[in-house]
């Protein structure tokens, strides 16, 4: 488990290498930012894998989204979408997959077992539904602040390309949005999708877990 969770470490480190590379060359240092945020998360996540309980596919998903994320600027996808998905979707969806993995498995002993539906269970999943979310806004909050003091432009913590997917975004197109309330279109279309991955990640994994535990019963 270890030497698993380690070759994908490096294969996202190395992967962020290029991508830090290819920032330099075409001169977009906020995208590096962005990408050396990422590693420093990863890296985290890592040290901490085995107080967080975090298993291998938790762990390959999360580095995957992270990926997902920092290679936008190989080809302006959060405006052109290389798949059928806008990319700002898939960049919530894959991550946030990983989140609610991360914390259901380091608290998933605290469930019921005996009983499916019990009140301790559903409010286990309340809790594990809003803590997933809670990551979401706390992203979000990020963005704004980031979007307050830096203004505009592609990158991390800047109002650009993935926060308004479907236009060029332009000051004219800022000014516009500023008279709607600024970008709480996308933030929601954002909190909405994370939202929905949450729920539907925890209903698996729920059912899956109580199914597990209750055949490995009965064989004994």
């Amino acid at each position: 488990k270890k030497n698993t969770m380690l070759i994908i470490l490096v294969f996202f480190l190395l992967f962020n290498t290029l991508l830090a590379i290819y920032s330099l060359q075409i001169n977009n240092i906020y995208a590096l930012k962005g990408q050396i945020g990422l590693v420093f998360l990863a890296l985290v996540l890592y040290f901490l894998r085995f107080k967080l309980n975090i298993s291998r596919l938790t762990f390959f998903i999360l580095l995957s989204g992270f990926s997902l994320h920092a290679s936008h600027v190989l080809g302006n996808y959060y405006n052109h979408s290389p798949i059928i998905i806008p990319w700002d979707y898939v960049t919530h969806i894959v991550p946030f997959i990983g989140f609610s993995m991360l914390l259901f498995n380091f608290q998933k002993e605290k469930m019921d077992h005996k009983k499916v539906f019990c009140f301790r269970n559903f409010s286990l999943f309340i809790t594990l539904f809003l803590a997933v979310s809670g990551i979401g806004v706390l992203i979000e909050v990020g963005e704004y602040v980031g979007y307050a003091i830096l203004g505009m432009n592609d990158g991390a913590l800047l109002f650009g390309g993935g926060d308004f997917d479907t236009i060029v975004v332009t000051s004219d197109v800022v000014s516009e949005i500023d008279k709607r309330d600024g970008g709480w279109y996308d933030t929601m279309g954002d909190l909405l999708f994370n939202s929905y991955t949450a729920i539907l990640t925890l209903l698996i994994l729920f059912t899956n877990h109580l199914y597990r535990y209750k055949k490995q019963k009965r064989r004994h």
